[in-house]
């Protein structure tokens, strides 16, 4: 159990610390792990998994959720790329600004990675060269 904790904080808190102090108050996210990553970066979240945007289903039922972002606009998006490989067969023009690792326990990955999407609104997202 200590380390299923450990491993949603190592992940989801501090994605969402990240986010609380890389974006504006303003800034829509769009994450599939919309939890602790909710509460700790006190953003919009769209769900892309769709619990709490049900919008979201038809298009990831379709494999095609590029549809919901494109459709969405969030500023930022935040995901386990393994969720959603099919993204890098559709290129959307998604910038990877950030990655938070490790090792996986209980998480949906070992990695969620924060991209920077084409339409993000200007001062939205603010992060240096290596993502901080």
């Amino acid at each position: 159990y200590a380390d299923e904790v450990q491993n949603i904080n190592d992940l989801q808190v501090r994605t969402g610390r990240w986010l609380s102090a890389h974006t504006a108050p303003d800034a829509r996210v769009a994450t599939n792990d919309i939890g602790a990553i909710a509460f700790f970066s006190r953003r919009f979240i769209l769900d892309t998994e769709g619990l709490v945007s049900p919008d979201a289903i038809w298009d990831k039922r379709m494999w095609r959720i590029d549809r919901f972002l494109i459709r969405s606009r969030p500023d930022v998006v935040v995901i386990f790329p393994d969720w959603y490989p099919y993204l890098a067969q559709r290129p959307i023009g998604l910038t990877e600004v950030g990655r938070i690792a490790a090792r996986k326990v209980i998480a949906g990955g070992e990695a969620l990675v924060i991209y920077r999407p084409p339409w993000s609104r200007p001062r939205r997202l603010r992060v240096d060269q290596t993502g901080r």
